[in-house]
Order: C-alpha cells, then structure tokens, then sequence
C-alpha cells in the first residue's frame, strides 16, 4: 500500500439486532496509510472518514447511508487503532491504521432479494471502475 491511500477489505457478516428483529451486521476493515507529508496524519484521515460532509449532502459521513439497505455507521461507531507490521529480516516495519466499521442492515430480505441486489452493485461497481481505469490510462 503506497502511502496515502485506502484499502478496504471485507471481513465478514454476522446475526444482529435492529429492535426485535434478526438482521445481518456486516464488518469491513479500512486499512490507511498517512501521505508523507507532514500536516497529515492518521487522527486526519479518521477525521474525515468519520466527521466530513460528502458532496451533495447535509450530513457528516457518521450520520449518511453509505449503502441503502444499511443503517448508518453510527449504529455502532467506528474506532481506530495503530498497527505495525515487521517486513524484512533486518527490522523494517510498515504502518498502517485500521477502521473496522460495522454496518447493520435497516431489514432482513430474503435470499433472492439480496442475491440480485448485489449482483447489481457488482455490476454497475465493476462497469464504473473498469471505465475510471481506462480513463486514467497515459495516452
């Protein structure tokens, strides 16, 4: 991971509780790597992932829907922590930060409904970035 940069990856879904109802929580981690310069720093990038407004909202990231089948992330807040990793022989290390954030759907649907809703996402992400790669090509 060069620095500056965001990873996200996937780790799970899970049985939770939205009132009386059995949903699915699902745990994403983001993985961050501060730029080198030095006015940014890791409490900054949590910062704006947790407390900016997005463009063409109202609201903090916290308090916004990243995903309309999901609450927002402030049903269970998000946290940050340190991590350190030892990469060669001779003791380099490679920092990062973590972001696990827990999103929890607003309700259960069945199987079918679920299955087409994410394949439509893959769909239209997997188009969109394709496209955002092409763009970025040197001519």
């Amino acid at each position: 991971m060069p620095p500056g940069s965001i990873m996200i990856a996937w780790q799970g879904t899970g049985p939770g509780r939205l009132g009386n109802a059995l949903v699915f929580v699902h745990d994403f981690s983001l993985y961050l790597r501060a730029p080198e310069e030095a006015y940014v720093g890791y409490e900054d990038l949590f910062n704006w992932i947790v407390n900016d407004v997005p463009a063409g909202s109202s609201l903090r990231m916290l308090h916004t829907a990243v995903d309309p089948i999901c609450e927002p992330m402030d049903f269970y807040l998000p946290s940050a922590r340190r991590n350190t990793v030892v990469i060669s022989p001779d003791g380099a290390t490679f920092e990062y930060f973590e972001v696990p954030v827990r999103l929890i759907e607003s309700y259960n649907r069945s199987f079918p409904e679920r299955k087409k809703q994410w394949q439509t996402w893959y769909f239209f992400n997997r188009r969109k970035a394709t496209r955002s790669r092409k763009s970025r090509r040197p001519r």
